[in-house]
């Protein structure tokens, strides 16, 4: 199969920098450009194989010494569980919501408030995160029908990003599926795009949703998403549209712009959804599966799992990188994880619920816990401020605090 490509198309690709591209639709095919044959490999569309868990499936692990309580943390965990995942589904209709209203009339009014839920909603999917990473094992289907959390995860909150895959940056105005005419904009085509050949190559997502409403720089303006402001920025007559110094970007494209933000927001409320209804206390999947797990190995997959989140998530990702930089608010992010830790381990002002009851036989590693999550929520919110020793002495507290009941966590279990 031989794909004709535009030469100019070509030529401005090869100049563009790593964050700036259009994006070929091509797998297992030969590209012809100017007499030069390029083979493409690395598109496979078999049946993807499960991938190894990081923690051994919860059926696997051994039971605690200590069993006393550990019904009641099961339940609560499911309560809670059906309650967070609900306020997160929530909050994404609420920014799909906004978002419609946002661009059925474009003001700068209306992108602040969508730009608000938008942070709403992605915190409370971050404070789902300790619940939603547990290692439940799930149906064969959903590894086919690219389903499983942890392949929901990757079209949710894949970071970071190269924005330009998206839309225009600096010195490309017309770079990104935003500005390529020839990428049709529905949910299955943008879904396609996603992490084609790099796990950068983002176009679905909070994050990519965070560029559009924010842009690079944050401070798009909601004419790049008003279509009547077009015609007064369009080229003039004779004017070479691949000569994208000469076209206006923040007027460019703004219908297919708005387009592909409704689409994204969609496919996001959808897979929020699907999430939530696997939580359903009632009828869930994965309320099902837990409630059919001895509480023992429960609670010892909980802290795994807490353990893990801090320390690959918590310490080696988020205190160290930019996870939100467009709208400026990554510090936002480790405050609504932790926010998620506390409340599934150790509720503020409560110790009477969670791990409580359980770690209570030695009080100065519950209180150890306890301080020690509260300072790591403190500095988070303290702009600025370095957090990791913060972070390492939260992992070694929850780590002594597992001991009591006879848990040892360790790296790669």
């Amino acid at each position: 199969m031989i794909h004709s490509v535009n030469t100019n198309f070509i030529a401005q690709i090869l100049t563009l920098p790593s964050k700036a591209f259009k994006r070929i639709s091509v797998c297992s095919a030969t590209i012809s450009v100017v007499g030069l044959t390029l083979g493409l490999a690395g598109c496979d569309n078999s049946t993807p194989t499960p991938p190894a868990s990081a923690i051994s499936p919860i059926k696997q692990l051994p039971t605690p010494l200590t069993t006393e309580g550990m019904e009641e943390f099961r339940n609560g965990l499911l309560n809670m569980s059906d309650r967070q995942l609900l306020a997160a589904f929530d909050s994404s209709k609420e920014l799909q919501q906004i978002t419609n209203e946002f661009l059925a009339a474009p003001s700068t009014e209306l992108l602040n408030q969508t730009r608000v839920a938008w942070r709403a909603a992605y915190s409370e999917y971050l404070r789902s995160l300790p619940m939603l990473q547990l290692p439940i094992s799930e149906p064969s289907d959903w590894y086919k029908q690219g389903l499983t959390r942890q392949q929901l995860s990757k079209q949710l909150n894949s970071w970071p990003i190269e924005p330009g895959y998206i839309d225009y940056i600096d010195d490309y105005p017309l770079t990104g599926i935003v500005n390529d005419d020839t990428v049709v904009l529905s949910q299955q085509a943008i879904a396609d795009q996603h992490q084609f050949s790099d796990e950068t190559y983002v176009s679905i997502g909070f994050h990519a949703i965070e560029f559009l409403l924010w842009g690079e720089h944050g401070n798009r303006s909601a004419d790049d998403f008003n279509p009547a402001a077009t015609q007064s920025a369009a080229p003039q007559e004779n004017t070479n549209k691949t000569d994208s110094k000469q076209i206006k970007p923040s007027h460019y494209n703004q219908k297919r712009r708005g387009d592909y933000l409704r689409l994204i927001t969609e496919l996001l409320v959808q897979h929020m959804q699907r999430l939530q209804l696997r939580w359903d206390i009632e009828n869930g999947y994965y309320a099902e599966q837990l409630s059919q797990i001895a509480p023992g190995k429960v609670l010892y997959a909980t802290l795994l799992t807490q353990d893990r989140i801090i320390g690959q998530g918590l310490i080696a990702r988020y205190s160290q990188n930019d996870s939100s930089p467009f709208s400026k608010t990554s510090r936002q992010d480790t405050k609504a994880i932790l926010d998620g830790i506390r409340v599934l381990l150790l509720p503020k002002n409560s110790q009477q619920d969670a791990l409580w009851p359980l770690i209570s036989t030695d009080v100065d590693k519950a209180n150890a816990l306890d301080s020690a999550l509260e300072n790591a929520l403190t500095c988070a919110q303290a702009e600025g401020k370095d957090c990791q020793q913060d972070l390492v002495k939260l992992q070694r507290s929850l780590r002594e605090a597992a001991s009591v009941l006879g848990i040892r966590l360790t790296a790669g279990q």
